[in-house]
């Protein structure tokens, strides 16, 4: 009975722990030590407006490719 009382303590214990957990923080450090903030991959770089101007520039610039502008 004791036993079956402490699993469900601890089964009520893991499920509040993992149910409040924090929210993660990104950082890195500089050579000098120095915190520096990163964003979560999952948060987009770029904004839907700025990735739409940048195809709308990238795509016409796909037909002029040739094997003279070409280097390897």
């Amino acid at each position: 009975m004791i036993s079956v009382m402490l699993n469900l303590f601890l089964l009520v214990g893991l499920g509040l722990s993992l149910y409040f957990r924090p929210e993660p923080k990104y950082f890195a450090t500089s050579n000098n030590g120095q915190i520096l903030r990163l964003k979560a991959l999952s948060d987009p770089i770029e904004t839907d407006s700025a990735v739409i101007s940048w195809l709308a520039n990238a795509v016409p610039s796909i037909n002029e490719l040739d094997f003279f502008e070409l280097s390897l």
